[in-house]
This record gives C-alpha cells, sequence and structure tokens, in this order.
C-alpha cells in the first residue's frame, strides 16, 4: 500500500513543484548494483528544504538509463544529437503557390536525446545510447524514403498512381501532408517508441528551413 502511494504522489509531487533534486551528500553505495538516496522537496511557502521522503531500492546495471532517471532526478542531464538525410519528392495538395508542384528536397532529419542517467550495462557503460544503435535506426527511417515520391494518401488519382507503379518508381504513401512539420513528427513518433529519452527531431528541407517537433 505505501509503496503504490510513493510511486503515485511523488512523481506527481515533483512534477507540480518542479524543485525536486536530490540530496547528493547522502547517497549510500550498498553494492555496485543497489543504490539508496534521500530526497527532498523544496517547500514553496516556507522557503526552505523539507525531508519529505526515504527512498530505497535496487537499481540493476542492466536497468534503461530512464529507469535509473525516473525519481533521481538531480542537476544534471546529458544531451546528444544524431542526424541523418534522404533525397525525396513531394507535393503539397491544396496549396496555392509553387510547392502544389513536385518538386524535391535534401532532407536532413536531427534527432535529439536527453538522460537524467547513463546506461550502466557492460557495452554501453558511460553512455546515455550507443551513438551506432542510434544512427543505424535513423538511417533505417530515412533509408526507406531516400528518392523516392512521398506523397498524401488520396491526394494522387488512381490513375496516376498506376502509372507511376508501372514506371517502377519509388512510391511512399503517408497518412498526412508531408510538410517538414508533419515529417518531423512522424520521425519523432517512430523513434520515441523505441527510444523514450528522445524529446526532440528536427527536419530540414533546406539548409535555412528547419521545422521541429518536441516533447513537453
Amino acid at each position: 500500500m505505501f509503496l503504490s502511494l510513493y510511486f503515485l504522489i511523488v512523481p506527481v509531487t515533483a512534477r507540480f513543484l518542479q524543485t525536486a533534486y536530490i540530496d547528493k551528500d547522502k547517497i549510500v553505495h550498498y553494492t555496485k548494483e543497489a543504490v539508496m538516496r534521500t530526497v527532498r522537496l523544496y517547500h514553496p511557502v516556507l522557503k526552505q528544504n523539507q525531508d519529505c521522503f526515504f527512498v530505497a531500492f535496487l537499481r540493476l546495471k542492466t536497468g534503461s538509463a530512464f529507469m535509473q532517471g525516473l525519481f533521481l532526478r538531480g542537476d544534471t542531464m546529458y544531451y546528444i544529437t544524431s542526424e541523418a538525410s534522404f533525397d525525396g519528392a513531394h507535393f503539397l495538395r491544396n496549396y496555392s503557390g509553387k510547392c502544389r508542384n513536385l518538386h524535391g528536397h535534401h532532407w536532413l532529419v536531427r534527432v535529439h536525446m536527453r538522460s537524467y542517467a547513463l546506461q550502466r550495462d557492460i557495452q554501453t557503460d558511460g553512455m546515455l545510447n550507443d551513438f551506432g544503435d542510434l544512427k543505424k535506426t535513423l538511417k533505417d527511417l530515412c533509408d526507406y524514403f531516400d528518392h523516392s515520391l512521398i506523397y498524401e494518401a488520396g491526394s494522387l488519382r488512381k490513375s496516376t498512381l498506376a502509372c507511376l507503379a508501372a514506371e517502377e518508381f519509388l512510391l511512399r504513401e503517408v497518412p498526412f501532408r508531408p510538410t517538414a512539420e508533419n515529417l518531423a513528427k512522424y520521425f519523432y513518433d517512430t523513434l520515441q517508441a523505441k527510444r523514450s529519452e528522445i524529446y526532440r527531431v528536427e527536419v530540414y528541407e533546406t539548409p535555412a528551413n528547419c521545422a521541429a517537433y518536441e516533447a513537453q
């Protein structure tokens, strides 16, 4: 019962106060795999730190960085960034301007990750995420669109699609208008489902024009 209340109340309280932090002087290491910490919350009325609760739990080396940092949020945040690119064509249906016509871009996709803790397993110890894994995942997504026509579902006649398919053109249908903004959300949703530490994705359709989607 106590643990249930703790896991319900503490994260909510810390989120609303936005002032939760760890008393780092009271960290006690029992083994290489276990950590006990005292957590304090800043009282907004009394203007001082209050001993609100004591946390004791087992942290496995194989645990994710997200789980390590979930209840151990201090002042330090780690960030990494990776990017990949692809060449692809699109057009904007019902748009009054040049972009209503079929045209192409050299798209650049930049992904940002953040975490309060680093990985603990042997392979990725000291890493937020293995750059190799992140780059491969991102490259696979970009390769899917590379040298293709990205079009919104329902924006082309069936006869047009049949002709394009007969010419063996690479067609990639998406359920949204293929703007840089919507593509940023698409990449964010797809990547974030694999790694929760991803919090921001930027999509450049030109070196000067960038759209971004970020977790709040």
